[in-house]
């Protein structure tokens, strides 16, 4: 796991992907480390602590295929955002994403 968590504020999370890790692995692992919630339900727990499904909110063949190790080397220079289980994702093109929490506007 290669986060990052050092000069950032505290709604902000970065999550650098490994060279063969495709985005929407990372995504999840991310998410996952963040939420304390399993990728993968584990036996027993009823899926109580598990992620939704990532096509719930993104479909990710196609977040892959936009943010592929080719759009590093190639200098393509872009970024997908999303809302997942809570958090703003922003997968960016040059190998990391951030999460952020949404911040919530008080109803005066």
């Amino acid at each position: 796991m290669n986060s990052e968590r050092d000069q950032r504020d505290d709604a902000d999370f970065r999550y650098e992907l490994s060279d063969d890790e495709p985005p929407s692995e990372a995504v999840l692992t991310a998410v996952s480390t963040l939420s304390g919630d399993d990728v993968i339900p584990e036996p027993g727990d009823g899926g109580t602590r598990a992620l939704p499904p990532l096509y719930d909110a993104v479909d990710p063949d196609a977040l892959d295929s936009l943010l592929d190790d080719g759009s590093r080397l190639t200098g393509f220079d872009g970024h997908v955002s999303f809302t997942y289980h809570g958090y703003e994702v922003t997968v960016h093109s040059h190998g990391y994403l951030t999460l952020r929490r949404p911040v919530l506007e008080l109803a005066q």
